[in-house]
């Protein structure tokens, strides 16, 4: 068994995608007393305090045309309410991909939007744009996340408009 069977391979592989990060993370998070855990914490409770006021108020495609060619891409603008939270907290992004028969997007792509104005009362307009990679019916949907740098996708929390 030995010769045909050797797990050095894998052992390597783990190193090299699991534990080796882990490792790099740890260091970036034990740096200068724990302050980057302390900053996360603090801004994890900000988080959670305001997401249920987080809202996408409005979307809009900002040029009408029915049928694009492939390889054009769609102007895409939201209007989206974070409460107290500032834009660089969250990510506000569209998810973009072919409908099924019931018109939703069962497996698509995400695009960030920018901040394109700040209004008043915690509200922005961000926008971006949505490549047309294939043919065929496309939907997009907008969404808010928090942005956490060493969770990202930790906290299961999305907003859809």
């Amino acid at each position: 068994l030995g010769p045909f069977f050797n797990t050095n391979r894998m052992v390597q592989e783990y190193h090299e995608r699991y534990y080796a990060p882990a490792g790099e993370r740890y260091e970036k998070l034990a740096t200068d007393d724990y302050a980057a855990v302390k900053q996360q914490a603090s801004w994890l409770e900000q988080v959670y305090r305001n997401w249920t006021v987080l809202k996408i108020e409005a979307t809009e495609v900002m040029d009408s045309t029915a049928d694009r060619p492939v390889g054009s891409s769609i102007d895409i603008r939201a209007r989206v309410n974070l409460g107290e939270l500032r834009p660089e907290q969250v990510l506000v992004e569209v998810y973009t991909g072919p409908v099924d028969e019931h018109f939703a997007v069962p497996e698509g792509e995400s695009h960030p939007l920018a901040v394109e104005l700040e209004l008043e009362n915690g509200q922005y307009v961000y926008r971006g744009r949505i490549p047309c990679h294939t043919s065929g019916q496309h939907g997009f949907l907008c969404r808010i996340r928090p942005n956490l740098e060493f969770a990202p996708r930790m906290l299961g929390m999305i907003r859809w408009e």
